[in-house]
Formats: C-alpha cells, structure tokens, sequence
C-alpha cells in the first residue's frame, strides 16, 4: 500500500507556485488517496497510520485555509470521540 506520508503533504503544502484552493485541493485528493488505498486486508498499524497522516494533513490545510481547515479538524475530532 502506498501511503502520502506528512512529509509529502508538507511539500504540497508548501508550494507557493498553486493557489491556496490547488493546495487544498492536492492535499485533499492525497488524504482520500490514503482512505481508498485501505482495505479489509490492511493491518491496525496502517488504519492508525493514515488516521495520524490525516489529522497531520488537516492541520496543514489549516495553515493555509483556516476556515476548511478548521471543519475538518473538528470533524475527526467528534468521531474520536
């Protein structure tokens, strides 16, 4: 399985040749690649490890688009709750 890690992200992220909307947009994309590329097979280390990836690519959506950023954080906050 291949897994857009943090660093990843971070670069997306940081890539100021995009509008704010087209780093939103790849970093989102990447985070949904991650969810789609889980299956019935993959193991509770890698579940664990997207879901950290996630809320680390939801932070740095927050950076760049607080509003979007903020739903999004708040929504993986209720479901762990």
């Amino acid at each position: 399985m291949r897994i857009v890690t943090t660093d990843l992200a971070r670069e997306i992220a940081l890539d100021f040749n995009k509008s704010i909307q087209q780093r939103v947009d790849a970093l989102l994309k990447a985070d949904c690649s991650n969810y789609c590329n889980l299956g019935t097979d993959s193991t509770e280390s890698e579940r664990t490890l997207v879901r950290g990836t996630s809320k680390d690519i939801y932070q740095l959506v927050n950076l760049i688009d607080e509003s979007t950023g903020n739903l999004l954080l708040n929504s993986m906050d209720i479901k762990e709750q």
